[in-house]
């Protein structure tokens, strides 16, 4: 086939053409590394390439979305790190304020403590990310989940959902917690409630601990009133009755001015309780709860009271129950009471009657009493003396008034005993000076005298022994009372009022149940007491015991000692002086020689404590065989006026403790779910990391080029275009007679 010089040069152009478009795709490919630049140059991996381009960015965009997932997370785990905190600050609180110690005003800077708390909750609530958006509200994070209203309350704004962001092709992971569950449904034992509400009944329940308890015991041998406060929409009440038989749970719905419900039920559990109900007339709404048991010392309580729909404290509460002993029973209690308790008097110093009427207050079981003394006119004939109150009792305080050697004397006497066995207390000193009823120096002959006479109790065995404490302005003394082994009569009653002593003349000390009672026997006495060496002279017995006082009270070293002495102004007793504090007599109910083998006990015994010097009532304080040595005392007066709102036992600051726990569990909760989606998080990140690795890895194999290929393709190329330049330039200038050679 013949080709002609004008196709041999259109082909050899194209195939020029042809190879510098090679030459140049694999200089470009050299320069940027890059084994595709146009989808013409591999049309499949270009393909593949631009899917794995889509699968990077969707990557990318993952972990941007778990950037701000993590950031979120964390900044909620450190917020309710923060709450932990502040809830872990309400259990210590909540522990020192139910303790029995502390005061009211430590409860109101609790109280102010609380009250922070809550407001700084209410802001970790409201906490927000960088970019403005809630943490807590759910599916709302353009708005503030936590209102405060006008009230005190607080209310959620925001939704029950979860805010999520795409960590994956197939995940959305969660960002935090809706705030719903976090402070607005904490489980407790009476049900679920927001934190803030239960912050709240806890600084209600330290404003109501002042004046509110969840429990009413109260001595009741008589009757105990029992006030329902409610109002007019009916709710189930339940409480604890006990009583002398044991203790009962009763049931009932209560309703504002209507006990019927309440009485029926008590009554229903009388078996149980020995408690009976009543309405009490005088009101018509209020209960009599009644023992019906005459022991003497009935208790009555209400206890563990519970109202429906009333689990949080609330202040000043809407429904609570009132205890307060009635006027018949405590009446009838303190007959029962006093009949065996101690009976204390005092018997004033003589006195120059005043010119007119003369005043003095005194007061007796917390309650006052005014002694108005009427002068006779007339020094040789006796005054007369009234005791009125408007607070007390009448006729508890009796007063009588003797006269001699134109003195009047006053003896006031407790009908019927006092529960303390402390006696009438002066409260105008002034008066009862002018009175004889107090004393206004250390005059020993001016010194009223005070005794507490105890109830008559069989006498000890031979052999046996027993004590108990007495407290005399402040110093406590013991007496023993003891009853020799040999014989049932060889009886003893001592004080602990010990002091050596030596030297002694013209003074005899006392024995037994007389120990501290002396006696000055000469005109002349010396005598030496813990080291003190004292004298003194009188010229009959009255100033012999008069002047010895004077000298015992008057040396500092044994006043510091607490030794003082009292002459006797009886007129049966003179010469006599009590040493200490405290006098105790013995009175034998039955007279030993009735027995003349010694072999029976004296049937009974009575004592009676006197002061010697000071001024005051002796009383018994606690001790196991008080009561068995005539002194049955209470410590404390029964009071007319104690009543006792009894609140329910959700709102006592003791059920605070496992709402505050609650609190604490429920925000540990929390923590774990946020802790464990942050976890998720974290390996998300790992995931996504090497995801974009691989993908990178992919990316490179379809796009990078190989230099070394294309080096050796191009020198090729550049070879083979040089070759057939050479040769087309010859064949291009040969003519017709080069070939016919």
């Amino acid at each position: 086939m013949t080709i002609s010089s004008a196709l041999f040069s259109e082909r050899m152009l194209a195939r020029f053409s042809d190879m510098n478009e090679a030459i140049q795709l694999r200089q470009t490919k050299i320069s940027t590394g890059q084994a595709i630049n146009e989808a013409s140059d591999a049309p499949i991996d270009a393909v593949r390439l631009s899917a794995l381009g889509e699968v990077t960015s969707r990557v990318e965009r993952y972990t941007t979305n778990l950037t701000v997932a993590q950031r979120r997370l964390s900044l909620g785990d450190d917020t309710l790190s923060s709450a932990d905190n502040l809830y872990t600050r309400l259990r210590e609180v909540q522990l020192s304020s139910a303790s029995d110690t502390i005061s009211a005003s430590d409860r109101a800077s609790i109280k102010l403590e609380i009250d922070g708390i809550n407001e700084q909750v209410l802001a970790l609530a409201n906490t927000t990310d960088t970019a403005g958006q809630a943490l807590f509200g759910g599916y709302a994070t353009d708005l503030e989940p936590f209102l405060k209203n006008a009230d005190g309350s607080v209310s959620y704004m925001g939704d029950a959902g979860d805010h999520t962001l795409a960590a994956g092709d197939a995940l959305r992971l969660p960002t935090s917690i809706n705030g719903g569950d976090v402070f607005m449904r904490v489980e407790t034992g009476d049900g679920v409630h927001s934190v803030f509400d239960l912050m709240s009944s806890f600084s209600n329940a330290l404003d109501a601990s002042n004046e509110f308890t969840t429990s009413a015991s109260t001595n009741a041998q008589g009757s105990v009133n029992l006030d329902i406060v409610a109002d007019r929409r009916p709710q189930n009440w339940t409480l604890d009755i006990t009583g002398p038989k044991g203790t009962a749970t009763v049931s009932f719905v209560a309703v504002d001015g209507s006990s019927g419900a309440a009485r029926d039920a008590i009554n229903a559990a009388q078996a149980a309780t020995g408690v009976t109900a009543a309405i009490n007339a005088a009101d018509g709404r209020s209960l009599e709860l009644s023992t019906n048991i005459a022991t003497g010392n009935e208790t009555i309580a209400v206890t563990n009271l519970k109202i429906e729909g009333r689990e949080l404290a609330e202040y000043p509460p809407s429904y609570y129950a009132k205890v307060k002993p009635s006027d018949a029973g405590r009446a009838v209690l303190l007959t029962s009471m006093r009949a065996q308790a101690p009976v204390p008097d005092v018997t004033g110093v003589p006195f120059t009657a005043p010119s007119g009427v003369t005043t003095s207050k005194f007061s007796l079981e917390g309650k006052e009493y005014t002694l108005t003394y009427t002068p006779s006119g007339s020094l040789s004939a006796k005054g007369t003396v009234v005791v009125s109150t408007s607070d007390g009792e009448d006729n508890f305080i009796t007063a009588t008034v003797t006269n001699a050697n134109n003195q009047d004397t006053i003896t006031l006497s407790v009908a019927g005993g006092t529960l303390s066995g402390i006696g009438p207390v002066p409260l105008n000193n002034n008066e009862a000076v002018l009175l004889g009823l107090s004393s206004a120096s250390n005059d020993t002959a001016g010194v009223p005298q005070n005794t507490v006479k105890g109830r008559t109790f069989t006498a000890l065995a031979a052999g046996q022994s027993r004590e108990m404490n007495v407290n005399l302005n402040g110093k406590t003394i013991t007496v023993t009372h003891s009853k020799g082994s040999t014989s049932p009569f060889d009886e003893t009653v001592t004080t602990n009022e010990t002091f050596s002593t030596s030297n002694l003349t013209g003074v005899t000390p006392g024995t037994g149940s007389s120990a501290n009672v002396w006696t000055a026997v000469a005109n002349s006495m010396e005598l030496t007491i813990e080291g003190v060496a004292l004298t003194a002279t009188g010229t009959n017995p009255a100033s012999r015991a008069a002047n010895l006082a004077i000298a015992i009270n008057g040396n500092a070293e044994l006043a510091a000692k607490g030794i003082t002495a009292r002459a006797s102004t009886d007129a049966d007793n003179l010469g006599k002086l009590h040493v200490g504090t405290l006098a105790v007599k013995a009175t034998n109910a039955t007279d030993p020689a009735a027995y003349g083998d010694g072999s029976v006990p004296l049937a009974t015994t009575q004592f009676t404590l006197s002061s010697d010097l000071l001024i005051g009532t002796p009383a018994v304080v606690s001790s196991a065989s008080a009561t068995s040595m005539g002194f049955n005392v209470s410590q404390t007066p029964l009071s007319d006026s104690a009543e006792i709102s009894v609140i329910p036992v959700s709102q006592g600051l003791a059920a605070h403790k496992e709402h505050m726990n609650a609190i604490s569990e429920s925000v540990a909760v929390h923590k774990t779910v946020v802790g464990s989606r942050l976890r998720r998080a974290n390996d998300q990140e790992a995931v996504l990391a090497q995801r974009a690795l691989v993908l990178a890895q992919e990316v490179s194999d379809l796009s990078s080029a190989n230099i070394e290929n294309l080096i050796t393709e191009l020198t090729a190329l550049m070879t083979s275009q040089k070759a057939a330049r050479q040769a087309y330039s010859m064949v291009s200038q040969s003519s017709l007679f080069d070939f016919v050679k």
